[in-house]
């Protein structure tokens, strides 16, 4: 079933500028090497921001958009879990002994990191309630799709926490 929702389509554009700008900050991108994210999470929202504009005209598959909302919660938990507490636990004399250039983009990354964590969570949250009502609203709610996806029902405890 495929679902044109604008409010889907705007949501996954907030989403994409926001991941780019996590993935492309050096400090955070190390780290995220070493997190071990599976390559099925990344192929999931590469796929889903590089075609959003084509299925903006399309429309969304909405098992595929749900299986790449559960790779988005994958990757928001371990960048919560290991990027976040990696770069929070880091020890202040190596911080000391970083280069000036390096030191600040070290400490703005630090300020901003749980902001822009938060910002990521709220998003993918607004992402997934979007998507529901759309699922609800074209099958019902005793046959919506997303009733299909087990790891859907603990979604709710992972972007909260």
């Amino acid at each position: 079933m495929l679902v044109k929702d604008n409010e889907t389509f705007e949501i996954i554009e907030k989403l994409k500028n926001l991941y780019n700008n996590i993935v492309l900050n050096q400090i955070i991108r190390k780290r995220l090497v070493e997190a071990s994210i599976s390559k099925n999470t990344w192929v999931d929202i590469d796929e889903l921001f590089d075609n959003n504009h084509v299925h903006q005209i399309n429309g969304y598959d909405l098992e595929r958009l749900y299986s790449q909302i559960i790779s988005l919660v994958s990757f928001l938990d371990k960048l919560k879990n290991d990027v976040v507490v990696s770069i929070k636990n880091t020890p202040a004399r190596y911080i000391e002994s970083m280069e000036p250039r390096n030191k600040m983009l070290f400490k703005m990354t630090l300020g901003a990191i749980d902001y822009n964590v938060n910002a990521f969570a709220d998003l993918v949250t607004n992402l997934f309630h979007s998507v529901t009502a759309a699922d609800k609203k074209a099958h019902g709610r005793d046959k919506a799709i997303y009733r299909s996806f087990p790891q859907l029902k603990e979604i709710g405890k992972s972007l909260i926490t």
